[in-house]
């Protein structure tokens, strides 16, 4: 993959945005490799100022390489306790991988 490959499998909103969207078949999240994450990201990160990665609600083999290429990272939760349980047991989940 390289930046042209890129470019052509992402759909422009406005002339602002480009997405690059989820397949509209339901697929395992293990289809893709850690390399072909990063990889991707390394191109993305060349090509355009901000880079927006919906992660999925499960923790995948690629996930920490994308939490390891990210400056930033917001997580969204509802209100009630259970939520914040969750989000606490997920920052101990990552901070006990240095991530």
């Amino acid at each position: 993959m390289d930046h042209d490959s890129l470019s052509q499998a992402l759909t422009s909103y406005k002339t602002r945005l480009a997405v690059l969207t989820a397949p509209t078949d339901a697929l395992p999240l293990d289809i893709v490799a850690p390399e072909d994450i990063r990889k991707l990201l390394e191109i993305a990160q060349a090509s355009y100022d901000f880079i927006i990665v919906d992660m999925p609600q499960a923790l995948v083999h690629w996930s920490d390489d994308v939490l390891r290429m990210s400056e930033t990272y917001f997580t969204l939760l509802e209100i009630d306790m259970r939520s914040a349980q969750n989000c606490l047991r997920f920052l101990r989940a990552l901070k006990a991988e240095d991530l």
